[in-house]
C-alpha cells in the first residue's frame, strides 16, 4: 500500500515540474516577444515624431501663405 502513495507524490512531482517547465518557457517566450514589439512601437515613435515636425512645417508655410494673400 505504501507503493500507491509513493507512486502518487512522484506523479505529483513530474506533473508540478512540467507545469513550471511550461509556465517557465511561456514566460520567457513572451517576454522576447514583447520586447520585439517595444521595439517595433520605439520606431513608429520616432516616425511619428518626424511626420509630426513635417506637419508643424507645411501648417507655418500655409499660415505665411494665408497671411501673404492677405497682405
Amino acid at each position: 500500500m505504501a507503493w500507491i502513495a509513493i507512486g502518487a507524490w512522484i506523479a505529483a512531482a513530474v506533473v508540478a515540474v512540467v507545469v513550471l517547465g511550461v509556465g517557465v518557457y511561456e514566460i520567457g517566450w513572451k517576454t522576447k516577444r514583447l520586447r520585439g514589439d517595444l521595439r517595433q512601437l520605439q520606431g513608429l515613435t520616432g516616425e511619428l515624431d518626424a511626420l509630426l515636425g513635417q506637419l508643424a512645417r507645411v501648417q507655418q508655410r500655409l499660415a505665411a501663405a494665408a497671411s501673404a494673400g492677405k497682405g
